[in-house]
């Protein structure tokens, strides 16, 4: 008889899983086969096939898509042919569906711990000047929902379906349940899922300046919440009146006027103090004790509701309300603004700041949030 080959131990799932490197990794795209590599396992497919139902399943449950035909080839990573870049529609079908998220987690959107004023707003007097970053941003940062609501909320959506797209509910739903068992390490799990992640499950072939634009285009819809009508510029004649008065009120001919101009000359003489309201010490106690220039006594004079010229970035609303132009240089937005901010207002402020710390990383974050495709540990 002959001796039986001894039997080789079975590997580990951790020993057949295949490797991934880089961006390919967060993406839970696998490096091009190379000629030494080893065939695929039933890992490799499993993998791969979950990571296709995921992206499958958010296109079709977020994005309307079609489901493919039954039978489909699940090919991964995907071909060609469907990496097309993400759009600003889509981009913000994916945003509102993350705040349906939030709200089934119980939580309110964007959750910030910061306090506000008594009245329950907050000053956006330094909004006058640009703004490059939130206060809010790098302190509370992207929100994230815990796993189980995310499970729940595609459970909820596989209600009243038909049964091809209740199949890619089910499908979706195993696919992520295995993402978040094989996938996570433990850590990893208690933070949630983020909205950067969904990005990259729909989009896995996008780069970070891809990204980027997404977080941009988001940005700049919250920032349109909060934009006014632009006060319209005070007509010609009465801006005349204006410079006309302006120079009438320079008593040196100095060519600016300061507070003793203001206040019409010195309250000691009674026929100056006949003429005018205010004095000099109350001039100085409200605009300071400099010179006023013509542009900012236009804004100072003209009517509620107007602005005083063309480059004006502050104004009054007929409704008696303080406006100013904000301006935030990072995503390139302009508009006018309340100057006392109301609650909504704050919120936006507040969440566009967040969203502008991601475009300033330039979607450097999200390095490290996706983890590898084939194994536990983060990048």
């Amino acid at each position: 008889s002959h001796a039986s080959a001894p039997m080789t131990p079975p590997r580990k799932m951790s020993d057949v899983a295949p490797r991934t490197t880089g961006d390919a990794a967060a993406r839970g795209m696998t490096d091009v086969a190379s000629p030494t590599r080893a065939p695929p396992t039933l890992v490799d497919k499993l993998d791969k096939r979950n990571m296709w139902d995921i992206r499958e399943g958010l296109r079709v449950v977020i994005l309307g898509a079609t489901p493919a035909p039954l039978g489909s080839q699940k090919a991964w990573p995907p071909p060609r042919s469907e990496r097309a870049q993400p759009t600003k529609e889509e981009t913000m079908k994916v945003y509102i569906a993350f705040g349906e998220m939030l709200q089934l987690d119980g939580q309110a959107p964007w959750e910030s711990e910061e306090s506000e004023d008594e009245e329950g707003g907050v000053s956006a007097e330094s909004e006058e000047q640009p703004r490059p970053r939130s206060p809010a941003g790098p302190a509370t940062g992207l929100p994230a929902i815990r796993w189980g609501s995310f499970f729940t909320w595609v459970e909820s959506g596989s209600c009243a379906v038909d049964v091809r797209r209740k199949c890619v509910y089910e499908a979706l739903l195993n696919a992520s349940e295995w993402f978040y068992h094989t996938k996570l390490l433990p850590e990893r799990r208690r933070k949630g899922l983020t909205l950067a992640i969904l990005f990259r499950w729909i989009w896995p072939w996008a780069n970070n300046g891809a990204v980027q634009s997404m977080f941009n285009w988001i940005c700049l819809e919250e920032y349109e919440n909060i934009r006014l009508p632009a006060p319209p510029v005070v007509g010609d004649r009465e801006a005349s009146e204006m410079k006309r008065l302006y120079y009438a009120m320079d008593l040196d001919g100095k060519g600016y006027c300061n507070p003793l101009d203001i206040a019409g000359g010195d309250h000691a003489d009674i026929v100056v103090r006949i003429r005018n309201s205010i004095d000099e010490a109350s001039v100085k106690t409200i605009l300071g004790d400099r010179s006023i220039q013509l542009h900012e006594f236009y804004e100072l004079m003209c009517e509620d509701g107007y602005r005083g010229h063309e480059d004006a970035r502050r104004a009054i609303l007929k409704d008696g309300r303080y406006v100013i132009k904000f301006r935030s240089e990072v995503v390139d937005f302009e508009a006018w603004i309340l100057k006392d901010s109301p609650q909504e207002q704050l919120d936006c402020l507040r969440i566009a700041g967040i969203l502008e710390q991601e475009v300033l990383d330039g979607g450097a974050q999200l390095k490290g949030r996706m983890p590898h495709s084939a194994g536990c540990a983060l990048a």
